[in-house]
């Protein structure tokens, strides 16, 4: 549960898989948030008051217009509950942080894009290992900077090279990995 900004509203997650919000003062029941398909697990108001964001167990966050109630995103880039968000803005911009039971932190972007919001991944701080769950890539092509990046950080890049391209991932599953040329 958490106050808005304003102190004049209230916003809790729920086992039955929904974000309420409440008045402050009174108690009265506002809008009831539907969506998540698991346990809503963390909220927070954005600093404006203007937007909600929710974490659930279903490994998602929904990021909520508050007047109206409306769900704007959906980020579905988990690989377990999300147990915290925390919100910021700064005259850059407007930055959620996820915490999630993969044991990865993420800062994401929340850009406001015709009408709508546009959530782009930042970074992700990974604890000594790359996760890959369900996966498999055949023929890599223009790998981004910021993947080759994470990838070299955690010395992947040159074994890669050094066992001819090819590389193995545990996740859910195992799957062989091929980076094509």
């Amino acid at each position: 549960m958490v106050y808005s900004p304003s102190g004049t509203q209230l916003a809790s997650g729920s086992y039955d898989n929904t974000v309420r919000l409440w008045d402050a003062e009174s108690g009265a029941a506002g809008y009831t948030l539907e969506g998540h398909t698991s346990y809503v697990l963390s909220v927070v108001y954005s600093p404006s008051g203007t937007q909600l964001a929710s974490g659930s167990d279903d490994k998602t966050v929904r990021l909520w217009e508050v007047t109206s109630g409306q769900c704007q995103a959906v980020i579905k880039d988990f690989f377990g509950g999300v147990n915290s968000v925390a919100w910021k803005e700064v005259p850059e911009g407007s930055y959620l942080l996820t915490g999630s039971d993969d044991k990865l932190v993420r800062q994401w972007q929340v850009i406001e894009k015709g009408g709508g919001y546009k959530v782009r991944l930042g970074w992700m701080s990974p604890h000594g290992e790359l996760k890959v769950n369900d996966v498999s890539i055949d023929r890599v092509e223009g790998l981004s900077d910021l993947n080759r990046g994470f990838l070299d950080q955690r010395g992947s890049v040159s074994r890669l090279r050094e066992v001819g391209r090819k590389i193995m991932m545990l996740g859910s599953s195992q799957r062989k990995l091929e980076a094509g040329a």
